[in-house]
């Protein structure tokens, strides 16, 4: 009765009806008149909903009554792309589109095909064999990437061995590369996929292929999900290497495979690794072998699928129990509890020092080892020794919390409050940017030159003022300017730290700080070297807030 009055709306009414698989409805509305083609008020017509549902009835009504096969929504999908999962009619429905007319091979924005889309993973889980037969029937490119590169092979080497043979059946580029230079290999053995492993290996996939950065797909193994199962990386592992990987191959930057396995937190891997013949006392680019690496890493990982959450540590004592030199030097002299140590990593450091490292008292002041260091200090070591990184050892206190009880021992002994590292920063410079303020203010009462500056000519003050740590920054602030800090210091850019100030909007309660300069004799019209007073830059930064008082501050010097 609505049709016959003519009501408005036909054309989503026909959507939904395609949509919802009513096929009555849809043939009543086309009999009345109905665009098969008109998207109506969305921008998908009628066809793809009905692809995407499998309504294989009302497919062939709507391409009857003149719905376009090649029609392209907002993503640029077209019919093809929508067929999916559907592998029950998906392929009858691909036999339809096709002989309509419908392009096999159409991209949508993302550069991808139907035949793309139909190797990714499918929603209701297992292959989707049928439609990328079928698509491959009707002549669709194996070879085709995305924006990223991927063939529908990459794809497939995710998830699914019977995709792969398929696919390698039509003569599918086994070695294709995406734009990162990784091999369909590649992407297997960094899933952990045992399946799409041997699919590969089986038609003979190129174990020694290299990436953009060197690594082979047992690099790529090396950084595979950290909830993926042991047994899986275990057996990948096993399979890559039968086939001839070689578990000491060097990436662009020297690193194994073991190397790689360490930071990204796979104990199953490195495990694998080393039963296989890594050389766990192998260097990279930087000297530093897998210990090193693992010292400098995070505070708690997951480490294994099957252990769960562990703290880092356990992959130290991995490398410690099968040998690894706990004392090995980097290209630099840095040891792996050197690394560890400047991470404030307390547990990997127990761990090290229990095996045998040897303590510096660059490591001793990071650490706040009064125990460690007395002894040191006492047989003759140098309190103001520049390390392996151009820091002495009171940089290295500086910048932990735990240091800052041996700061005092430190200069007693006669470190420099105020020596200079390789980038010319004081320890103050360190703990401000290290954000450790109960440091800042030791330093200062032991009368480091709040005032120094560094290379760039910076001085703590600058340095805080660039920060934009919610609620230290301004404490911060506040220790130096008790201390004298210099508010009107230039660096060598000719910024005073009221021009910094002025362009870090993220400084937190920065209207504040800013009263705190000026009433400290901070000159709101001084120029830096580009000829820009505070508020120019303020201006130029859309830091509204600091404009609007350096603004007030300017009328009122007037």
């Amino acid at each position: 009765m609505l049709l016959d009055r003519g009501a408005a709306g036909t054309s989503d009414a026909l959507r939904e009806a395609a949509r919802y698989g009513h096929a009555e409805v849809v043939r009543l509305l086309l009999e009345r008149g109905a665009d098969a083609a008109d998207p109506g008020a969305n921008t998908r017509p009628p066809l793809h909903w009905a692809v995407e549902h499998g309504h294989l009835e009302i497919v062939r009504m709507l391409l009857d009554h003149g719905a376009d096969p090649c029609a392209r929504d907002e993503r640029g999908y077209t019919p093809l792309h929508e067929v999916g999962d559907r592998e029950l009619t998906g392929p009858d429905i691909i036999e339809l589109l096709t002989e309509h007319g419908a392009d096999v091979d159409a991209a949508n924005s993302d550069g991808e095909t139907p035949l793309y889309r139909a190797a990714l993973p499918s929603h209701f889980g297992g292959g989707r064999s049928r439609i990328v037969a079928a698509l491959l029937d009707h002549g669709a490119n194996p070879e085709l990437p995305d924006r990223k590169g991927y063939t529908p092979l990459h794809r497939a080497a995710w998830q699914d061995g019977n995709l792969v043979r398929r696919l390698l059946d039509y003569m599918a580029d086994i070695e294709a590369r995406d734009n990162e230079g990784r091999t369909p290999l590649h992407l297997a053995a960094g899933g952990g996929n045992v399946d799409t492993t041997t699919a590969l290996l089986q038609c003979g996939a190129d174990v020694h292929a290299t990436d953009d950065r060197g690594h082979t797909p047992l690099h790529r193994l090396g950084a595979v999900y950290e909830r993926t199962r042991a047994r899986d990386v275990q057996e990948v592992s096993r399979l890559l290497i039968a086939a001839g990987a070689d578990v000491n191959a060097r990436a662009d930057d020297g690193a194994t495979p073991l190397h790689v396995a360490v930071p990204n937190w796979s104990c199953d891997a490195a495990m694998a690794f080393i039963a296989a013949g890594a050389d766990i006392e192998a260097g990279d680019h930087r000297g530093h072998t897998p210990l090193h690496v693992a010292a400098a890493m995070g505070k708690t990982v997951l480490v294994s699928a099957e252990s769960g959450s562990t703290p880092r540590a356990r992959i130290v004592e991995i490398l410690l129990e099968e040998g690894a030199e706990v004392n090995a030097t980097g290209n630099r002299g840095e040891t792996p509890l050197h690394l560890a140590a400047m991470e404030g990593q307390a547990t990997t450091v127990a761990t090290l020092l229990a095996a045998g490292a040897a303590h510096g008292v660059e490591t001793a002041a990071a650490l706040g080892d009064v125990q460690a260091l007395r002894p040191l200090l006492d047989a003759g070591g140098d309190p103001d020794a520049p390390a392996f990184d151009g820091r002495r050892p009171l940089h290295w206190a500086a910048g932990t919390a735990d240091g800052g009880t041996v700061l005092p021992m430190l200069v007693e002994a006669g470190a420099d409050v105020n020596g200079r590292d390789a980038e010319g920063e004081t320890a103050l410079h360190t703990a401000v940017r290290k954000l450790v303020t109960s440091n800042a203010s030791t330093l200062v009462d032991l009368r480091a030159d709040v005032n120094a500056q560094n290379g760039e000519g910076d001085t703590p003050l600058h340095i805080t003022l660039g920060l934009t740590v919610t609620d230290v920054s301004g404490l911060l602030a506040d220790i130096l300017l008790r201390g004298g800090a210099d508010v009107n210091a230039r660096n060598h850019r000719g910024q005073r730290p009221l021009h910094v100030l002025a362009g870090n909007p993220g400084f937190p309660e920065a209207s504040g700080t800013v009263a705190r300069l000026v009433r400290a004799g901070a000159n709101v019209r001084d120029e830096d070297d580009d000829g820009h007073t505070p508020l120019d830059v303020a201006l130029a930064r859309e830091n509204g807030a600091v404009a609007r008082l350096l603004a007030r501050q300017a009328r009122a010097a007037d």
